[in-house]
């Protein structure tokens, strides 16, 4: 975040995500007034983007620190956690090989995206699709702001 490229790769992020999606990240959810404490947030997210430093560049390679494995860990199974690779787009961690590295204390986490990645494969749309805002007054899935998109985020949309 202290990187002057920290604008560029949020503006690449969010064109990458479906319009209307609410961007959260440290800085901005955890302040003074409220100190580090993923637990009291993590039910309230719709998805995860992972952003990694890549083992060099144009690799396929990514390293995870110990609390984002941890953060990482705690959606996999619920919600869409996609990595953000410079030069591959967003990939589901789904789709990525992972390997966990000691030290068993604070263990790292490598993903490997795979190698013939393709940003039309159906995990990638699925997960778009799920981070999609619901429009609150037809019920359906619209490129939209909507604010309290974050109480609802797997509401079946109304018959």
């Amino acid at each position: 975040m202290n990187s002057p490229k920290w604008d560029r790769l949020l503006a690449r992020v969010t064109e990458r995500l479906p319009d209307g999606v609410e961007i959260l990240y440290h800085h901005n959810v955890f302040t003074r007034d409220r100190s580090y404490d993923w637990d009291s947030i993590v039910d309230t997210l719709d998805g995860l983007v992972v952003l990694a430093e890549p083992k060099r560049l144009g690799s396929r390679v990514y390293f995870l620190g110990p609390v984002a494995r941890l953060e990482l860990r705690s959606l996999i199974a619920r919600k869409p956690v996609l990595l953000d690779s410079h030069n591959l787009g967003l990939i589901p961690v789904i789709d990525c090989k992972s390997q966990i590295l000691t030290p068993e204390q604070a263990p790292r986490l490598k993903l490997i995206a795979p190698k013939r990645w393709k940003q039309d494969s159906a995990t990638l749309k699925a997960a778009l699709h799920a981070l999609t805002p619901v429009s609150e007054d037809t019920g359906t899935k619209q490129h939209a702001s909507v604010v309290d998109h974050l109480a609802r985020p797997f509401a079946a949309p109304p018959q």
